[in-house]
């Protein structure tokens, strides 16, 4: 898969601009996080994908590629594509990188909508849940 996927980067005359870095240490990650304008995201295969939030956590805008849960994750907190086309990926991109408001307001979404997946939170949203399960369950005669 890399070697095809280097071979289409040099095709595009890209690899003077694309670097393929591997796995990284959590040190580099978040310097690779802190060095990005932009988190794009564009898997077709993504469940909940944590690297939307690392990137949140960084204050990077995401541009993501629904798909999966990447959409129910981002919510409103970044710029979601229906398609998978990469000049419209590009553009999302480029919209971002231009507009520096609308990168803000992405940063604070993107903030925002950390906290919503917070622990407590979520463990608290866990519990609610299973006890409204059990209480249906236990007052249905189940």
């Amino acid at each position: 898969y890399e070697r095809t996927l280097r071979s289409y980067i040099d095709a595009l005359g890209l690899s003077h601009v694309v670097n393929l870095v591997g796995s990284a240490s959590p040190d580099v990650l978040a310097a690779y996080y802190e060095a990005a304008d932009v988190f794009p995201c564009v898997s077709e295969h993504e469940g909940f994908c944590v690297p939307i939030m690392e990137a949140w956590y960084h204050r990077v805008p995401v541009v993501a590629q629904a798909g999966t849960a990447v959409d129910e994750t981002v919510g409103h907190a970044g710029v979601v594509l229906r398609s998978g086309n990469p000049t419209r990926i590009a553009a999302a991109v480029a919209r971002v990188l231009d507009d520096r408001a609308l990168a803000e307001v992405l940063r604070r979404r993107g903030t925002a909508r950390l906290e919503e997946f917070a622990v407590e939170r979520s463990k608290a949203r866990l519990i609610e849940s299973v006890t409204s399960a059990v209480e249906a369950m236990v007052g249905g005669g189940v």
